[in-house]
């Protein structure tokens, strides 16, 4: 019996023996499906680590977690992933508590990218002043910065070599 408002049903058993049970009512309810919540993107995790995943849930509703075998994993508008070494799909849905209705599920993938090899430094030995060209090989796909401290605050190149002129100290 296909339904599409609220409506009522009613049942009753029936004896072999022809006596009837009394009659007993069954209310339906349909209540209207939460809307899918949107998700932020991701970040891209390089080798290993974690993320944040933030949920923006539908009014009345909160938003539960799931993995991408929807094993229930938490509840709340933000899932801290646990540490993830491979690319891992999360899925976020609305639920409303009072009318018992979840929404569809809103897929998100983590995405986790193998690093770059430490780049390989040549230079050149220099005596006294005088310029000098530090290289690292090119490596396609991948974008050599060059940095005057291990801060990484002053950027001073990019590219496979570095141009430095070395002053008389």
């Amino acid at each position: 019996q296909e339904v599409t408002q609220t409506t009522s049903f009613y049942v009753m058993a029936t004896a072999q023996n022809g006596c009837r049970s009394a009659l007993q009512e069954m209310g339906g309810t349909i209540n209207e499906i939460p809307a899918a919540p949107t998700v932020a993107d991701p970040q891209i995790i390089c080798q290993q680590g974690s993320d944040t995943l933030t949920a923006t849930p539908a009014a009345n509703c909160v938003i539960r977690w799931y993995d991408a075998n929807n094993t229930y994993l938490a509840e709340g508008n933000t899932y801290a992933t646990p540490t993830i070494q491979t690319t891992t799909q999360y899925g976020a849905v609305n639920y409303n508590a009072n009318k018992n209705c979840s929404s569809a599920a809103t897929m998100v993938e983590v995405p986790v990218k193998a690093l770059p090899a430490t780049p390989v430094l040549t230079g050149t030995t220099l005596c006294g002043a005088g310029n000098a060209t530090l290289t690292t090989a090119a490596v396609a796909g991948v974008t050599t910065t060059w940095y005057q401290d291990a801060d990484l605050s002053t950027t001073v190149g990019t590219g496979s070599t570095l141009q430095i002129q070395v002053a008389e100290t």
